[in-house]
């Protein structure tokens, strides 16, 4: 599972320690929108754009180089901006091979962290395998775990705190669902 995300402002980072205040300030001051992406449970700077319909335009074009013409479900995540959204799953449906689009809220735990106005697209490729794919989010202080569980009728989502980190070989599809 790939995951590609913006947010809309920088002061939430900031107030949670995860990047200094005079970077926040001089990303405000410049409108910018950083662009990252998670994968393996490393978080990347891809880009940074001045405004927020860019970051949506190299989001999208940024899954659809990733996916190519292969058939992917995704999962479209906001913080408090379903109609930005709601716009992301309408443009993504029309130009991506998509089987599933699910449109959901960011979770407020980790929304705190990060502020309204997030959106983001986790994705994954069809394989026709029923995997257990993960990735973790980790902040200073604070573990994450985000898992998309695929199934023949779709994805499930569950996000759990952590207390310790864990090892793939720790999770079966099993002990998921109790």
């Amino acid at each position: 599972v790939q995951l590609v995300a913006f947010v809309d402002t920088l002061s939430y980072l900031s107030r949670s320690g995860r990047i200094p205040k005079l970077a926040a300030w001089a990303g405000s001051l410049l409108s910018i929108k950083p662009l990252m992406e998670m994968r393996l449970g490393t978080a990347r700077l891809l880009a940074k754009p001045r405004s927020r319909n860019k970051a949506v335009t190299q989001m999208i074009a940024t899954v659809k180089d990733r996916v190519l013409e292969n058939p992917s479900k995704f999962f479209i995540m906001h913080a408090n901006s379903p109609e930005y959204a709601s716009t992301i799953k309408s443009t993504v449906e029309s130009q991506i091979n998509c089987s599933e689009v699910i449109l959901g809220e960011f979770t407020p735990v980790m929304g705190t962290h990060t502020g309204p106005g997030l959106l983001g697209i986790a994705f994954h490729q069809i394989d026709g395998v029923k995997t257990v794919n993960l990735f973790n989010f980790f902040s200073s202080m604070i573990k994450f775990q985000l898992t998309f569980i695929y199934q023949p009728n779709g994805f499930s989502q569950h996000i759990q705190l952590l207390s310790h980190p864990i090892q793939l070989t720790d999770i079966s599809k099993n002990n998921l669902w109790n």
